[in-house]
């Protein structure tokens, strides 16, 4: 038996689409009696809405960036919540970030949004609409990660950069540049910390851990994996941590033949 994660934005859905070939391959893996893992930097409900539509159905949901970690069924097998205190700081600094538009805040059943800066350039979360107040949010208490979207690409890579330096002496946080969000989640937790829990679950053995991805959070993904694969047109740090390249998941799935 065999493991595969594979990212979700960017490797298997892309351009608000998932490709009919790469649905048909994913049923015939699981179907062969290998496992496969969506390790995303979405919360759970958005990503199992989109798969579902597609009768994707993984073994294994890493969402939040690792920090929140589901069954096929949809039980949590476990949580990762961040420093309160850190996470609020993170609210406030979105506030006064001029290229973050919006952010979201997971608490490890819903996902909200509140807009900071409504004249910004929102190009992943704007069809989002806020549920809750700001103070509302505050009141939650406790948060499995905080995204920030921001105005474009190159502002969530230099900003992310920026958060690191800022909380270089906070060992509270991650962060990770992901399109045009930044994913932040307790430090330690990774997409790759996700995908060792799930082997480990699942007692998979070490060269048949699989991982397919085309960012920056999926890297740590690769230091778990024996199998590295990129998705072509990905960042320079992604194709130096990954040993194979391919279009789709269909053509790594050939190639695996």
């Amino acid at each position: 038996m065999k493991l595969l994660a594979s990212n979700c934005d960017g490797t298997l859905y892309y351009g608000q689409s998932i490709l009919e070939s790469d649905q048909e391959s994913i049923q015939a893996w699981q179907e062969q009696g290998n496992l496969y893992a969506i390790a995303t930097g979405r919360a759970y409900k958005p990503v199992k809405e989109i798969l579902d539509s597609y009768g994707i159905h993984p073994d294994y949901y890493i969402t939040n960036c690792g920090a929140m970690i589901y069954n096929r069924d949809g039980k949590k097998l476990q949580t990762n919540y961040m420093d309160y205190l850190t996470s609020i700081d993170l609210i406030y600094i979105a506030k006064e970030t001029e290229s973050c538009a919006s952010y979201l805040v997971d608490d490890g059943r819903d996902q909200y949004r509140i807009v900071v800066h409504p004249e910004a350039n929102d190009p992943r979360f704007k069809d989002v609409q806020p549920t809750l107040s700001e103070e509302e949010i505050m009141d939650l208490g406790s948060y499995v990660s905080v995204t920030l979207s921001m105005t474009d690409e190159d502002a969530a890579t230099e900003f992310a950069q920026e958060l690191s330096y800022f909380f270089a002496d906070n060992t509270d946080i991650s962060a990770f540049a992901n399109g045009t969000c930044i994913d932040i989640v307790r430090n330690g937790i990774s997409k790759g910390t996700g995908l060792e829990f799930v082997s480990e679950f699942s007692n998979i053995d070490e060269e048949d851990v699989y991982a397919i991805g085309c960012t920056y959070t999926d890297i740590p993904m690769f230091d778990v994996a024996t199998k590295k694969i990129r998705l072509a047109g990905s960042p320079e740090e992604v194709v130096e941590a990954t040993d194979t390249e391919v279009v789709t998941l269909t053509q790594m799935f050939k190639e695996m033949e």
